[in-house]
């Protein structure tokens, strides 16, 4: 069925060569350069008040959730600060100053994580210390027993 439409098909028209004689060699000739301006100033505050930056933009997402993320990430004194906000736009939350109350306390009572880290780092610095002493030790107890003229047992 195909086939016999596409039999049925109009003919091609004939297509005739244009053949034109160029007589004058082609010439580029220099276009004229585009004049450029100054950029002007992009002024965003002014265009669109509303993209100002504020002073303090994370404030309006100062929740007790994030508090306690910051607590579980072990940032106590993050935690505190987003609760210290929380109270600022909340001041009857009763349960953030209890929170904020049980933090200051935690953070009282912890050496904060800097002083435990100097702390391990002088204990491991003593250990190396008395190792390396002890080492020394029987390095002197080896040469005196060579230069005596005794073996080691």
């Amino acid at each position: 069925m195909k086939e016999m439409e596409i039999s049925q098909a109009a003919p091609a028209p004939e297509v005739q060569p244009i053949q034109e004689e160029i007589t004058e060699p082609a010439t580029a000739q220099p276009a004229e350069a585009p004049s450029l301006k100054a950029p002007e100033p992009l002024d965003v505050d002014a265009a669109k008040p509303e993209f100002r930056l504020e002073e303090e933009p994370l404030t309006e997402i100062a929740t007790p959730t994030l508090a306690e993320v910051y607590v579980n990430q072990g940032q106590i004194q993050e935690a505190i600060s987003i609760y210290e906000k929380v109270i600022l736009q909340n001041p009857g939350d009763r349960t953030s100053v209890t929170r904020v109350d049980e933090l200051k306390t935690i953070l009282a009572e912890e050496p904060p994580p800097y002083e435990e880290a100097v702390l391990k780092a002088k204990q491991r610095t003593h250990r190396t210390i008395a190792v390396l002493e002890s080492w020394l030790a029987n390095i002197r107890n080896l040469s005196e027993d060579r230069v005596s003229g005794q073996r080691p047992e």
